[in-house]
Order: structure tokens, then C-alpha cells, then sequence
């Protein structure tokens, strides 16, 4: 194990030198291994073809002396899908800004191969090695076309139905005026890139005499500057960056700029003026701008856990692995469900969903068991990592503070801002108890709402109840029932963050995000502390989605309308799910309340609220 002396020490080991095990190179001037043995090993006469030979010698040595597979491409005629899976392979990747032979002004290329990386499951890092000397441009130009999706004037306007009639006589005026495009500058540009229209407020002042001229009521001013910054981009870019929206942050001025997007950060080094470069400097280069950016914690924990993992092949793994017996097992398992599914006329698809996720649950079981044992061996990397920095983080922050004064000293470390004290618990609770919801179908512990969230519902169905699936059991209601199965739901009121967080270790409370929105939701009633369970019907098909982001798992039910005494259909989507611990609190919460036995107690007289 390395040692750490400090955070940044911290952020170098996981995110460069204990990550980065692959490099390519790409540099239409650098030379491949086939250019190489084409020349017959004549020095002058691949120097004449490839300017920066020497330094691409340099920096081949350096990344194999350091354990670092290493390629080089400069073959960029065949930039398509099929390079940038290759290139995604590689953990480092070195890129040269301008790939067109005779236009040091074309970076058409360079921008593509970022945006694959961007879009990329895997997290690459990339060094942009250039001659030009304004990186600031080059930043720029990076982002625009990694944020993607601008639009002119009046596709950025389009559908705004509060705008005033004589938008297009106020659109004509920006249109004849030059000068309104000179006020957004690089600038301009970079505050926006990042912050959106707070990081370009100087530019809307600056514009706001030639909108009032233009005719535009002040109130508009907003939105027509932005309008205007993004006809700029979408002209100053060499393409609109496609159709997808990234978010972008980084850094454009001082030492080490730095452009995070998506999944790939990127670092920004000038090519010296002649002569080989120092092959360290692009590490130096990097490890600078990883130290600028400053990832958080949980992101190195993260990272550690990542390279951890990369080094243990647990596809082959005997110990972890089935048995030979259980491997049989299985496929008699899914074998006998497929039958099952086929005399119940399911779809296959749905089948095998269901049987694959059983076993991949019970592999990552096995894997956590092995990261686990891990994790408690004090001598391990991991560990020892881990406790490292986690103290370099916490450094110089006293222990002692009352629970306000650590929520404030937890965002400060965190480098987030505006966020409350009750949303830091929120979501460190919802972090402890829940999961994003997935799977095709409701189980114990789905957290469910109506398209409105005005109505809020929890599954307290056993599991095996809620298998899409007929029971073999020809007698049981259930089986009677199919292909509609009853759902014991348990009904769930919101509360407020200060009476949610005080009473959060009693278990009844559920923490939960839906389109960005904290839910706080109580499972027992206010005042008299006893749940409230309902039966629903639920339609045995494939989950449906609504007209929102949120809404892709949508459950159709029926339940009993008390006062018309008649079945009303209604859907619910899921929006996320308890861990199996906190399923099993409000399984057995709803068993206990069922099991109640009644007394010979006779009340008299109202019950006063405050006694409650």
C-alpha cells in the first residue's frame, strides 16, 4: 500500500496510478508499430513523416516502464463506432487536438472521440496534447460540443406560449443586429457551460440595452439572452455535439484546466515547441487537474473498491462459484420455470427475468460475502486505503460539534452547497433503507404512488405472493384468482422533515426521491400508531409507463370504492424499493397488527387528541 500522506495523495493512487493499467495514443504525427517496420527501422525517414516521432518514443518507453500496455493509432480516416469501443478499452487516452493533416483549425475528430467517451460505460481519462497554446479555446470548444443539444433562436423559442406577440418582429431585430453576438464571449460561454444562466448574468447586462431597443419588455430579457447565447454556440461550434444533453463541469483558466463530462475527464497539456517532451509531464499534467477537480470522498472509495475488484477474476473464481451440482440445479430451475411459464402462457422474456435475477442476487451475494472478508482484513489495501483517506478527508474537523454544526462541516467537506440540514439526513437515510427500483414486478417493500404523488402505498405482500405466476395450489385463492392477484398495500401519509428525522429510528418512517423531490412518509397513522392496510387487485401484466421520467414502472390495480361499493381501476408506479432488512420490518409491522387480539374493554367518552 501506498503511502498517503495527504488527500491528494489520496485522489492520485485510485484515479491514476492504481487505475491506470492500459494507454492509447492518438496522433495523426505519431508513428504505429506497422509505419515502424514499413521504414525498416530508418529513424530519418519516419521523422520526415512523422513530426513528433521522438516524442512519441519517449512517451511509448515511459508508459512501459511503468507496467502501462501501451498502442498507438493515428489511422483517424476510420473514426466510427467500432474506434471508439476500442479506445474506450484503454484507461488513459492521450489525444491530439487537431487529427487533420494541414488544418491545425479542424478538431471535428478530437471532439467525436471525446463525446464516445463521454457516452461510454467505462470512466476514461484523457490528456488532449496539442500545439496550440490558448487552451482556454480549447476548453471551450470542448465543452460546447460535449454539452450537446443547442438550438438556434428560434428552435430555442419555440412552444413558448408566455412570450410576447411580437416575438418575431424582437427575433428579426436580433437577427439584423451584429452586434448583439459580440457580447457573448469565451467567456460568456465557459459561465454557462457550467452554471447555465447564472454563470452568464455579466452577458444578459450586457445585452439588455440592445433587447430593450429590440423591443423586449425587461421580464424577457432572460430568455432571450439565452436564446442568443445558444444560437452562438450552436455557430461557433463545428456541430451542435448531437442531440443528447450532458452536464459539464470543470475548470477552463490557471494551472491544470480540467473538463469532467459525463464519463470521461479530460486534462489539457501544450506539445513543446521542438524536441522530445518530458514523458512524466502528461502524468503531472494529469495528476494536477485530478487534484484541481478534487473528487469527493465516496467517489475515491469508490474508485478503490473498482481497482480492487479489476484485479480478482471472479468469473472463475471456484470458491465463489456454484457447485457442479447447483450449476445442474439451476438450469433444472429455470428449465422447470420455463414449463411453468408456458402452461401459464407467460411470455419466456418475463420468465427468465425472474430466474436470472434470483441468481444474480445470489452471485452478488457470494461476491459481497468475498469483498466483505475483504473489507475486515485490516492489512488489505483496501482497508488500509480506505481508513487513510477517509481521515485525510475529515482532517482538522473537530469531533465534538452538536448534529446541526456536522451536517454543516459534512457539506462543506463534500464541496456541495445549497443543500439544508434535513437534506443531508434525508438522503443518508433513504442511502441506508432503499434502492432504485427495478424488476418487473411488485414485491415486499415497492414503494408505490399515483401520477399525481398524492397518494402514497407500501407492498407488504409476502414475496412469494407476489411472483407472476399461477399457484400450483388448485385450492388457495390465489389460484382461483389468477390472472389477478390480491396486494396487501399499506397506506402511507407524508410528514414534515422535523417530525420525520426525530422519530426515524422508531421504523416507521420511508425516505424516498421521485423527479428530484425528498418524500417523507410515515407507515403508521399520526395519532393512533397503527398502520393502515388495504387489498388491492393487481393485473397480472408487464408494468406500463406514464407520461414522466419517473413513471416507467407502472402497475395496473383495482380497489374497492368504500361509498359506490364498487371496484375502481387506478395505476401505481413503483419509484423505489426497501432493502430486504427494512421490507422485513414492515412485513412482520403489518403481521403484528393482523395478529391483534381483542379485549373486553369498553370505552366511554372521547379520546382528546393531546393524549394521543
Amino acid at each position: 500500500m501506498v503511502e498517503l500522506a495527504t488527500y491528494d495523495d489520496a485522489i492520485v493512487h485510485t484515479l491514476r496510478s492504481g487505475a491506470i493499467r492500459s494507454a492509447i495514443l492518438i496522433d495523426d504525427s505519431f508513428p504505429r508499430y506497422v509505419d515502424l517496420a514499413a521504414n525498416a527501422g530508418d529513424a530519418n525517414a519516419i521523422r520526415t513523416q512523422f513530426k513528433d516521432f521522438d516524442a512519441a518514443i519517449e512517451l511509448y518507453k515511459f508508459l512501459n516502464d511503468q507496467k502501462i500496455l501501451c498502442d498507438i493509432e493515428n489511422t483517424i480516416d476510420q473514426l466510427d463506432d467500432h474506434f471508439i469501443e476500442k479506445i474506450r478499452k484503454s484507461d488513459l487516452v492521450v489525444l491530439d487536438w487537431n487529427l487533420t493533416r494541414g488544418d491545425d483549425n479542424d478538431h471535428e475528430k478530437a471532439n467525436h472521440v471525446l463525446a464516445g467517451l463521454a457516452d461510454s460505460p467505462q470512466f476514461n481519462l484523457v490528456v488532449i496534447y496539442t500545439r496550440q497554446k490558448d487552451l482556454d479555446k480549447i476548453w471551450t470548444a470542448a465543452a460546447m460540443n460535449l454539452h450537446g443539444g443547442w438550438r438556434n433562436r428560434t428552435e430555442f423559442l419555440e412552444g413558448r406560449e408566455d412570450l410576447p406577440g411580437n416575438i418575431e418582429t424582437i427575433l428579426e431585430q436580433l437577427n439584423n443586429d451584429a452586434h448583439v453576438e459580440e457580447f457573448v464571449t469565451d467567456d460568456h460561454i465557459a459561465g454557462y457551460l457550467r452554471l447555465g444562466m447564472k454563470g452568464a448574468k455579466k452577458c444578459i447586462a450586457e445585452m439588455a440595452t440592445s433587447l430593450t431597443e429590440a423591443g423586449c419588455p425587461q421580464k424577457y430579457h432572460h430568455v432571450l439572452s439565452e436564446a442568443v447565447i445558444q444560437g452562438v454556440i450552436l455557430r461557433r461550434n463545428s456541430g451542435s455535439g448531437g442531440t443528447t444533453v450532458r452536464q459539464i463541469a470543470g475548470e477552463p483558466k490557471g494551472e491544470y484546466p480540467y473538463l469532467l463530462s459525463g464519463s470521461v475527464f479530460v486534462a489539457f497539456k501544450t506539445k513543446p515547441e521542438a524536441g522530445a517532451d518530458d514523458p512524466k509531464s502528461i502524468f503531472d499534467t494529469l495528476d494536477g487537474a485530478l487534484k484541481r477537480w478534487r473528487p469527493n470522498l465516496i467517489q475515491l472509495l469508490v474508485s478503490e473498491l473498482q481497482n480492487e475488484l479489476e484485479l480478482h477474476s471472479y468469473a472463475f473464481h471456484s470458491e465463489l462459484l456454484p457447485s457442479d451440482a447447483r450449476k445442474a440445479a439451476w438450469i433444472y430451475h429455470t428449465l422447470h420455470e420455463l414449463k411453468l411459464g408456458a402452461k401459464n402462457k407467460q411470455p419466456e422474456s418475463v420468465v427468465l427475468d425472474d430466474v436470472l435475477s434470483s441468481l444474480n442476487i445470489r452471485l452478488i451475494e457470494a461476491l459481497q460475502a468475498n469483498i466483505s472478508a475483504m473489507m475486515t482484513d485490516e492489512n488489505s489495501n483496501l482497508v488500509q486505503y480506505g481508513r487513510r483517506s477517509t481521515l485525510l478527508a475529515l482532517a482538522d474537523k473537530p469531533r465534538n460539534r452538536n448534529d446541526a454544526a456536522l451536517a454543516a462541516d459534512a457539506i462543506e467537506i463534500a464541496g456541495v452547497k445549497s443543500l439544508a440540514h434535513h437534506d443531508v439526513l434525508h438522503s443518508l437515510n433513504e442511502y441506508l433503507s432503499s434502492d432504485r427500483f427495478v424488476g418487473s414486478h411488485i414485491t415486499t417493500g415497492t414503494l408505490l404512488c399515483d401520477a399525481e404523488m398524492a397518494s402514497w402505498f407500501l407492498c407488504v405482500s409476502p414475496s412469494c405472493d407476489m411472483v407472476p405466476r399461477r399457484s400450483t395450489d388448485k385450492y388457495s385463492w390465489h389460484h382461483e384468482l389468477y390472472p389477478t392477484r390480491p396486494v396487501n398495500l399499506l397506506r402511507l401519509e407524508t410528514a414534515t422533515p422535523a417530525v420525520a428525522l426525530a422519530e426515524a429510528e422508531r421504523g416507521v418512517q420511508i425516505f424516498a426521491t421521485v423527479d428530484g423531490k425528498a418524500k417523507y412518509l410515515r407507515a403508521v397513522h399520526a395519532k393512533t400508531r397503527l398502520p393502515r392496510p388495504a387489498t388491492f387487485f393487481l393485473d397480472d401484466s408487464a408494468p406500463s409507463k406514464g407520461s414522466l421520467n419517473w413513471q416507467s414502472h407502472g402497475f395496473a390495480l383495482r380497489h374497492v370504492k368504500p361509498k359506490r361499493k364498487t371496484l375502481a381501476e387506478t395505476t401505481l408506479y413503483a419509484v423505489s424499493q426497501l432493502r430486504p432488512g427494512y421490507s422485513a420490518r414492515f412485513l412482520n409491522l403489518l403481521g403484528t397488527h393482523q395478529s391483534r387480539v381483542g379485549v373486553d374493554y369498553v370505552n366511554f367518552g372521547a379520546i382528546d387528541p393531546d393524549d394521543v
